[in-house]
C-alpha cells in the first residue's frame, strides 16, 4: 500500500471511529411505537448513508468497501450480542481505546489537524503503521476480553414498565 492508499485508509478509519457513537445510539434505542421504530430506521439508514457517502468521497467504491469491512470488524460483536451488557461494554471499550490511540498517534506522528490534508502528509504511513500495529497488539494480548468487564452489572435490554 502506498502513501496515498494509507491516507485514504486512515481517512476512512476516522469515519468508522466517528460513526460509532451516533450509529450505536440510534441502534440501541427501543422505540415503543410503530412511528418511533420507523423514525429509528430512517435515522439509522440516514446516518449510515452519510458515512458511506463520506467513504466514497475518500476512496470511491473501494472506500465504501473498506468502510464496510472496517465497520463490520468493529461492530460484529454489537450486531451479534447487542443485548448482552458485557459485550456492549467491550465494544464501547474497544471504541474508546481506538479513538484515544487514533488521537495520540496522530499527534505523535504530527499528522495535519485536518483529515482532508492527510492526502498530502507523508507522515500518514507511520501513523497508519503504528495505529494498526497497536490495535493488533491489543487484540493479541486480549485487552478487550478482560474479566473485569464481565463484573460490571449492565443489561441494555428493554425492561417492561412497572
Amino acid at each position: 500500500m502506498g502513501w496515498s492508499g494509507m491516507a485514504g485508509l486512515m481517512q476512512i478509519e476516522f469515519l468508522v471511529i466517528h460513526s460509532f457513537p451516533f450509529i450505536t445510539i440510534v441502534a440501541l434505542l427501543r422505540p415503543s411505537t410503530p412511528r418511533g421504530r420507523v423514525l429509528q430506521r430512517i435515522a439509522f439508514f440516514g446516518l449510515l448513508g452519510l458515512y458511506l457517502l463520506g467513504a466514497s468521497t475518500a476512496g470511491g467504491w473501494r472506500g465504501v468497501l473498506i468502510f464496510a469491512a472496517l465497520t463490520l470488524a468493529t461492530y460484529a460483536g454489537f450486531l451479534l450480542y447487542w443485548t448482552r451488557g458485557a459485550q456492549i461494554l467491550r465494544l464501547g471499550f474497544r471504541w474508546l481505546v481506538s479513538f484515544i490511540l487514533f488521537l495520540i498517534l496522530a499527534g505523535i506522528t504530527r499528522m495535519p489537524e485536518s483529515v482532508n490534508e492527510w492526502n498530502q502528509a507523508s507522515e500518514v504511513c507511520r501513523f497508519g503503521f503504528f495505529y494498526f500495529l497497536a490495535l493488533g497488539l491489543l487484540e493479541g494480548v486480549g485487552v478487550y476480553q478482560a474479566r473485569w468487564i464481565d463484573q460490571i452489572p449492565v443489561d441494555f435490554r428493554r425492561q417492561p414498565p412497572g
